[in-house]
């Protein structure tokens, strides 16, 4: 494990790195996720092309009942509040997530700076490398109290369930992220990929260069369950 350059984490430059960080990657938390059927749900412009979480052992979701508005599905008017918002940390390494995680660390250049930034209800952790001619490499991991697509622990949204009966991949789940209560979702992105974690009451996303998912995805997704393991109740 090598170590990062330590960076200044509260200072308002680390601040602002953070945010460019977060806006040139287009990793807002909360963010609308596609409805099933668009291109953005598709996890490659290929149906030939296997999602990248294919390769780290991930396991495509299976719809369970009838379809949203069909037999076995919740009535939306009858649809529950959903889960408490967790409690974000206010740091990184209180969230499970210090500067030198070797799983996080592995995607970011060697050179990497950190940052972490503290929101409202989201706390960013980024390792960030930044070159003028072949552009940036980053790594951000987020932790929010809001937007997570769990409505009931175990259960898939109807939305969902209807994307995974038409037999979208953007859906997928790995035994721990089942044993949760949760599943996760492949963002592919020519530049940038992610995966969103959606836990009761906590969205926790993974974005990352895109070359970087098929070799070392697997112990990155795994980092990240286990930290959001670590913050539910």
């Amino acid at each position: 494990m090598f170590a990062l350059p330590r960076g200044l984490p509260w200072a308002p430059a680390a601040a602002a790195a953070a945010t460019v960080v977060t806006l040139a990657a287009g990793c807002a938390a909360g963010e609308p996720s596609p409805s099933p059927g668009t291109p953005g749900d598709s996890p490659s412009g290929s149906p030939e092309a296997p999602p990248a979480w294919e390769a780290f052992g991930g396991r495509a979701l299976a719809p369970v009942g009838g379809p949203s508005g069909g037999p076995g599905a919740a009535d939306e008017a009858e649809a529950p509040d959903g889960p408490e918002p967790v409690e974000v940390p206010d740091s990184c390494e209180a969230a499970g997530l210090p500067e030198d995680a070797e799983a996080f660390a592995a995607m970011a250049p060697e050179d990497a700076q950190f940052t972490q930034v503290r929101g409202e209800s989201v706390l960013e952790c980024s390792w960030a490398g930044f070159d003028r001619g072949d552009g940036s490499e980053v790594v951000l991991v987020s932790l929010a109290s809001e937007g997570s697509l769990v409505e009931t622990a175990g259960e898939l949204p109807p939305r969902v369930h209807d994307a995974v009966a038409e037999g979208s991949r953007a859906y997928f789940t790995t035994p721990a992220l089942t044993g949760l209560g949760g599943f996760a979702e492949w963002r592919p992105g020519e530049r940038f990929s992610r995966v969103r974690l959606h836990l009761p009451g906590l969205l926790v996303t993974v974005q990352a260069n895109s070359d970087m998912w098929e070799t070392e995805g697997g112990a990155a997704v795994e980092a990240a369950t286990a930290a959001a393991e670590g913050l539910l109740p």
